[in-house]
């Protein structure tokens, strides 16, 4: 996810101010923030793909799940959410 360096050296995506950071020894920047799913169901699924979507649309880079997060449905909503894109 390239982004702009700001005045503090942090770099962040254009127009957003979400901001990144370097990943332990990896060189790889992930956004400072992430999602988590912990109480997205099947009941609320659409919200949840979009409120999915629109993080990654503002460059979220990662998103917290477990197995027991609604039975594994936070998978199903996840796969929903990220279908048709792919790592650049």
């Amino acid at each position: 996810m390239p982004g702009q360096t700001n005045v503090s050296g942090e770099s962040g995506v254009p127009g957003m101010g979400l901001r990144d950071a370097v990943f332990g020894n990896t060189q790889r920047r992930v956004a400072r923030i992430g999602q988590g799913t912990w109480r997205m169901e099947q009941s609320a699924a659409d919200s949840a793909v979009a409120a999915l979507r629109r993080g990654l649309d503002l460059g979220l880079t990662h998103i917290d799940t477990a197995e027991m997060y609604g039975s594994g449905a936070a998978e199903t909503l996840i796969g929903r959410a990220i279908e048709g894109r792919r790592e650049m």
